[in-house]
């Protein structure tokens, strides 16, 4: 045999264990045991369609799906709120298909390892309960966390059945882990896009502060043509920022909207009006210190069908309930900056005699017993005699204080013996008035 007629044999040889190899890794190994690829719930397939409620339990949460008799899923605990109806589908059938791989352990102290203890507030477990409309249990299983292998398909999950000590690794493609917002589309106006806006008006509560934006073109941004004040940010950007937050903006909560709504004033009015005729108003109220939306939608006049159908169906999907938004969703609405305090008068009347108090206590301190003085000129109109004797105590006394301050101030004789003369004549004075008098 030539040599290169080897080398092509021997490159062929390689290319065939090479895929041999391939084949035995990513092909599921049925032969090890014999309940491998045996499904877990043999019956469940044929009765998923009894199937009338989902609960999933975890640590101290539980979420209760239940059909409607059109076929829709709820969830009881958020006020019956529609919930995502392909994963419920997807989670019936990974249920339904769930096979087994392997025997896991058996021992209740290595459950928390694989995710398959008890349920618990703690447990890392999720309680899957399935039952039909009366209330008649079709299954239960424990599932715990996921993993991944080369010996099967599909992604693994380790199970247990509720009162089993046996815990398996099976392998179908579920997922029933995630809160409320897991479960259902939380956003609210999702087709609402900037592009779609033609005119956008934001009302604060009082209904003293507004703007108004509007398109002219539909290749044009969204322009202000009504600002209530100038404290409004109505710049292209902000502008730009409200109009993309219409279809990102989502909620966190929901609760049923309350009767009596109408009687409790709104924090902020939304309007908007898309090219085609669809009017959405957004009412954002403060419910227990959290912004909550109300969302109602209708066509204007010369609105088309395509409008007045998304309305109708905006309506159905939200009327009934409000909807908890994050505060930073309300902030991109708002444009609204704080409105600078007003002071009336009186109020900048009393605010100057503390300001100049404050200056002349700060600067000049040896004046601080000035003040007193102020009695004197009152003193003065009934009686000659009573002020001049207020003069002997108050003049000594008002004298001594600044002169001792001047002294240590500007540490020279002079101001010593200016006092020393004043109080040297006061007392002539005040004696030869009195001998005139008599």
């Amino acid at each position: 045999m030539k040599p290169s007629a080897f080398l092509r044999l021997l490159a062929f040889t390689a290319v065939g264990v090479a895929l041999a190899v391939c084949l035995w890794v990513y092909s599921p190994d049925y032969g090890s045991e014999k309940e491998f690829g045996q499904k877990l719930f043999p019956d469940l397939f044929d009765r998923i369609n009894d199937a009338a409620v989902l609960r999933i339990g975890h640590g101290d949460r539980t979420l209760t799906f239940k059909r409607d008799p059109i076929g829709n899923w709820r969830i009881a605990e958020y006020a019956n709120y529609p919930a995502d109806k392909e994963r419920i589908r997807n989670t019936l059938l990974g249920l339904a298909t769930l096979e087994k791989i392997e025997k896991k352990t058996a021992v209740a102290d290595y459950y928390p390892d694989i995710g398959v203890e008890d349920p618990g507030p703690a447990a890392g477990s999720h309680l899957v309960t399935l039952s039909d409309a009366a209330g008649a249990q079709i299954m239960s299983l424990l599932v715990g966390k996921t993993t991944s292998g080369f010996q099967w398909d599909g992604q693994g999950h380790f199970v247990r059945l509720p009162g089993d000590p046996q815990a398996w690794l099976t392998r179908a493609s579920l997922d029933v882990t995630g809160d409320f917002a897991a479960w259902t589309d939380t956003r609210l106006l999702p087709r609402i896009t900037q592009d779609r806006l033609s005119f956008v008006s934001v009302m604060a509560q009082n209904g003293n502060r507004s703007v108004s934006f509007v398109r002219t073109d539909p290749g044009d941004p969204l322009q202000p043509v009504a600002v209530s004040d100038p404290y409004i940010l109505a710049d292209a950007t902000r502008s730009k920022e409200m109009a993309a937050s219409f279809a990102t903006q989502e909620f966190v909560n929901v609760r049923s909207k309350p009767e009596d709504l109408e009687k409790t004033k709104p924090y902020l009015v939304v309007m908007l009006i898309t090219q085609d005729g669809l009017q959405v108003f957004e009412f954002v109220y403060i419910f227990d210190g959290r912004p909550y939306v109300y969302i109602n939608a209708k066509a204007i006049k010369d609105a088309g069908e395509r409008a007045r159908d998304e309305a109708e169906k905006i309506d159905l999907r939200h009327s009934p309930w409000l909807y908890q938004v994050s505060p930073d969703s309300v902030l991109r609405l708002a444009p609204f900056m704080p409105l600078p305090e007003k002071k009336n008068g009186g109020e900048k009347a009393a605010e100057k005699p503390k300001t100049a108090d404050a200056t002349a206590t700060a600067s000049e301190p040896e004046k601080a017993p000035a003040p007193a003085e102020q009695p004197k000129t009152a003193e003065k109109k009934p009686e000659k005699k009573t002020a001049k004797a207020a003069e002997k105590k108050s003049k000594p006394a008002t004298v001594k204080k600044p002169a001792a301050k001047t002294v240590k101030a500007k540490k020279t004789g002079q101001a010593q013996k200016q006092p020393k003369k004043t109080e040297a004549k006061q007392p002539q004075k005040a004696e030869a008035k009195p001998a005139q008098g008599n």
